[in-house]
């Protein structure tokens, strides 16, 4: 029996914001590139913020060392596919949730390859940003929302557990036969298949062939057994085949489960379900700290399928260096390149290397007393048995612990020493490195404390996260309710970010809308305010309050007196302060200027400073330095007690941030200096960014406000405009015939006339008799003034033939 989406967890159940117009937009535009005849000859998609998709310049300060002739032909040739691959051929672009199309059907290559000929369907293949937290994202599936489902690990990768838990599945153990080198044993299986039925109800099957960390791997008849047992039993089959490349024992071969699967034809082939995990993080590779991984899925419904993309929208894309590393890992060098014998001397030093750790540490291991050791011969652990003594296992009931390219000459001096610092910043001076470079957290709470003229700033404070929708969701659970108590709320703004209300819901937080003052150019209201958190408290307990300054999508900017209001008015009721502050580097209206929360909290003294709750996020992707696609932010919390502090450090721990993303944020935060060689170039790239955001926001106002039916405020801040559409009743009644938002019906139709995609306004939560569009100012003049034109054509003709 196959699961189905009303089987998988409510919380992971819908439709990414804006996913069916975007959909579209990319089917017009592959139609174009088939020859299919259009009133256009390209798709303008200015509906999201992605700059540098959108012709946007990336600031070269962070870009000189991805320009290097010194290296191979190959290579060289290589980066350019790879580049021609990624959204406006740049790394700085989102790429589609699931991945970038040109890296999945090369995955898919991979897998067809590597299996012999068995067919692999790229629409089946997921990348996220690592292992773990693809493992997370399908064990949500499978929880159907309720504990009661059992997931079966075995003996398992340290990490699993805080996994499951955090994907709220219960573990159902069964044990490995470790005098028969950590096999699985069928009979285990079974007794706890039946073991488990009175406590939950088992649905999926969790295996890590080769095993972590016992070293074990599965041979053909071990991997039949057990998808038979999957196939009688209706289990899910979750295999982490992470460590496939690593298999070093003599005489041993990896067998990857789907090839035996196929193998076994109809009746297992078309009808057991399987996500299987593959990660850049493996003993040969190593690559930790570029966080890619792929994730597999065979036999699952496609309504299923949406909902696993819904998951990823949570981190909007994964790191786009990861995943063009995770391409150059999977097809590499052929035997014709340049490249090849060096590539090729690489891996089998490094497998040469595994086996023979391997072995030295069975053995030396095994030739103690008290510990014996199984062989491994796959993965990058052993995995020894240990005799205790009695008196340190006394010692142990009563204790309870405590929780305490750089090289290269082509480059400006301050590029090359900078470089070598970030490298050595990070563990083994590798951004292939799990751990976090050590400088980052300085650099941020520096950039921060400069930012507010000294207020101080606690790096304990910080956490990184590899994105803000990412560090929002970590908040929001945090401060949901458990089951069977009163919702939890939280105030959100009318309209809101149009990616905010799949957060809150993926969360299990009730949405409180408060009413922006469209007429005072979107500005907070007290009054508003006052009367949602009224309202709610007869459905929720309001306890936290959601702002965007500058405001996303309306692009207004906060001044101090309505920043100390809303202070107030969360210390009065007691609301735990959420404030995006993505946007701060892009506010540009006349006379207007960003003052941070933090700030102003301060200077309102003890009373406020001491006491009222606070989270602050920043972001890569902003307008100005626009660097989507190396997915890296930061959070601040101010207030927090720290046990919260240590349960947010937890959730965290499950998943890694892009180090190059990291060190991204650190050379934005501290840009190079005025006596720095780059300083010129820097500045003159970041003001040129600013000036184009400027003139772009106040061009796209003027002419859409000339439009009649089309009324737009001035935006001084953030990458949107924001205009007011009246829409004509005939597409009104067409729309409520049809049980579609009005604005949706109005974009579908001028993204099939004029292949202009923009954003409905009902995505940031307008819905009822108001109607709006959210259009994107952060691209590149040119793009903007075709996107309007077309607009603008459409919208006449629409006009027009609606006249009575």
């Amino acid at each position: 029996m196959r699961t189905r989406v009303q089987d998988v967890n409510p919380l992971a159940v819908g439709d990414s914001p804006g996913g069916a117009l975007r959909a579209r937009a990319l089917q017009v535009t592959q139609e174009l590139a088939q020859g299919v005849p259009k009133a256009f000859t390209r798709v303008v998609d200015v509906s999201s913020m992605d700059p540098q998709r959108a012709g946007f310049q990336p600031i070269s300060y962070l870009r000189q060392l991805l320009r290097d002739e010194n290296f191979a032909l190959d290579v060289r040739q290589r980066a350019r596919r790879l580049l021609h691959g990624c959204e406006g051929s740049s790394v700085g672009s989102y790429s589609p949730s699931s991945g970038l199309s040109y890296i999945q059907h090369g995955i898919a290559q991979f897998i067809t390859g590597r299996d012999a000929g068995v067919p692999t369907d790229a629409d089946n293949i997921i990348i996220s940003s690592g292992s773990q937290r693809s493992d997370a994202e399908v064990a949500q599936q499978c929880a159907g929302g309720t504990p009661e489902r059992g997931v079966g690990p075995p003996a398992l990768p340290h990490t699993l557990a805080m996994v499951l838990d955090q994907a709220g599945v219960r573990p159902v153990t069964y044990r490995l036969r470790e005098d028969t080198g950590w096999a699985v044993d069928l009979e285990e299986l079974q007794s706890a298949v039946r073991t488990a039925r009175g406590c939950c109800r088992p649905i999926a099957l969790y295996l890590s062939n080769p095993g972590n960390p016992t070293g074990h791997v599965q041979n053909r008849k071990s991997i039949e057994e057990v998808i038979k047992f999957a196939a009688a039993e209706r289990l899910f089959l979750l295999v982490d085949e992470v460590d496939q490349d690593s298999v070093h024992g003599p005489g041993v071969q990896f067998v990857s489960y789907k090839k035996v699967l196929f193998e076994m034809g109809p009746g297992y082939w078309d009808r057991v379900q399987m996500a299987s995990f593959y990660s850049l993080s493996n003993g040969i590779m190593g690559e930790c700290g570029l966080r890619a991984a792929y994730t597999e899925l065979l036999n699952v419904d496609q309504e299923v399928m949406r909902s696993v993309e819904t998951v990823q929208c949570m981190d909007i894309s994964g790191p786009i260096l990861g995943q063009l590393s995770l391409d150059v890992m999977l097809r590499p060098p052929r035997p014709s390149d340049p490249s090849y014998n060096a590539y090729t001397r690489e891996i089998l030093t490094n497998h040469r290397t595994l086996a023979e750790n391997a072995r030295r540490a069975r053995d030396f291991l095994d030739s103690l007393p008290g510990l014996s050791c199984q062989p491994a011969v796959g993965g990058a652990y052993v995995y020894p048995s240990i005799d205790i003594p009695a008196g340190l296992l006394q010692r142990a009931q009563g204790f309870s612990p405590s929780l305490t390219c750089a090289s290269d000459e082509n480059f400006a001096l301050d590029v090359r020493q900078r470089a070598r610092r970030l490298l050595q910043s990070c563990e083994g001076s590798s951004i292939g490195s799990y751990s976090p470079p050590s400088c980052v957290h300085h650099s941020i709470a520096e950039f921060i404390t400069s930012r507010d003229s000294g207020v101080p700033t606690d790096i304990h404070n910080i956490f990184i996260c590899s994105g803000f929708q990412r560090s929002l969701m970590v908040m929001l659970k945090l401060l949901s309710s458990a089951p069977g108590e009163l919702q939890n709320g939280v105030l959100v703004p009318l309209p809101s970010p149009h990616t905010l209300a799949m957060v809150l819901d993926q969360a299990g937080v009730r949405p409180v809308t408060y009413r922006l003052r469209e007429d005072t150019g979107w500005a907070v209201d007290l009054e508003e305010l006052q009367s949602a958190v009224r309202t709610a408290r007869g459905c929720c307990r309001p306890i936290a309050l959601y702002l965007s300054n500058p405001g996303n999508p309306t692009g207004h900017v906060q001044n101090r007196k309505s920043i100390e209001e809303v202070i107030k008015f969360a210390a009065a009721e007691r609301l735990f302060l959420l404030v995006d502050e993505v946007d701060q580097d892009s506010v540009h209206g006349p006379g207007v200027q960003f003052v941070s929360y933090k700030k102003v909290l301060f200077e309102m003294g003890p009373g406020y400073w001491d006491r009222v709750q606070m989270a602050s996020f920043y972001s890569l992707s902003n307008g100005i330095t626009g660097e989507c696609g190396l997915r890296a932010g930061y959070m601040e919390l101010l207030n927090v007690d720290q046990e919260v502090m240590c349960s947010i450090a937890t959730v965290l721990c499950t998943e890694g941030v892009s180090v190059p993303g990291q060190l991204a944020l650190d050379m934005m935060l501290r840009p190079p200096r005025p006596s720095d060689p780059s300083y010129n170039a820097y500045t003159q790239e970041i003001l040129t960014n600013h000036r184009t955001l400027a003139e772009n926001a106040r061009r796209a106002r003027d002419f859409l406000d000339s439009l009649p039916g089309l009324s737009c405020q001035p935006a001084v801040g953030g990458a949107y405009v924001y205009p007011s559409v009246d829409i004509p009743a005939g597409l009104l009644q067409r729309a409520q015939a049809a049980g579609v938002q009005p604005d949706i019906v109005y974009c579908q139709q001028l993204l099939e006339e004029q292949g202009v995609c923009v954003g409905a306004g009902s995505e940031n939560g307008h819905t009822g008799g108001e109607h709006h569009l959210r259009l994107c100012v952060g691209v590149s003049p040119m793009l903007l003034d075709e996107a309007l034109e077309r607009l603008a054509a459409f919208h006449l003709r629409l006009l027009d033939s609606h006249r009575c």
